[in-house]
């Protein structure tokens, strides 16, 4: 099994869960991160209550190098803006995204949705590869290996 495929693999299909249970349900999609191990298994580590973003991305890389994993999923929902500068979470016109990213040594993924006032899922995700912030690098990679 080749892991970069079956890494994008996994990608896709929580990317295509998440937007289903979004639309179906209209709740948010809870912070989870997915450790893609190497003999083709997937661990599963969600936000814990109480417990900071900063401590869960120590807690994921930690275990992501402790475990082998090359590549890291998080899937979560955000605030987003169309207006460069202050962070959305600040921004008068921001809306709510549905996100999903891989990382790895040789797979870099973001893909993101926007979420309809209503609950539901508007339109397309988009999907690139440049991508930063907080939850990027988790596997612990250097920040120049692509």
């Amino acid at each position: 099994m080749d892991p970069k495929k079956f890494a994008q693999d996994v990608f896709e299909k929580t990317l295509t869960a998440s937007m289903a249970y979004r639309e179906e349900f209209h709740r948010e999609v809870p912070l989870t991160f997915l450790l893609v191990l190497p003999e083709g298994k997937v661990g599963s580590v969600s936000a814990i209550p109480g417990v900071s973003k900063d401590q869960m991305i120590d807690i994921v890389r930690n275990l992501a190098a402790k475990s082998g994993a090359a590549y890291v999923i998080v899937v979560g929902e955000a605030w987003a803006s169309e207006i460069p500068g202050a962070p959305a979470s600040l921004q008068k016109d921001r809306f709510e995204v549905l996100m999903v990213s891989v990382e790895g040594p040789d797979l870099k993924l973001f893909a993101s949705v926007r979420i309809s006032p209503q609950g539901g899922i508007l339109g397309d995700p988009e999907i690139g590869e440049n991508f930063s912030g907080k939850f990027s690098n988790l596997a612990g990679f250097p920040e120049d290996y692509n």
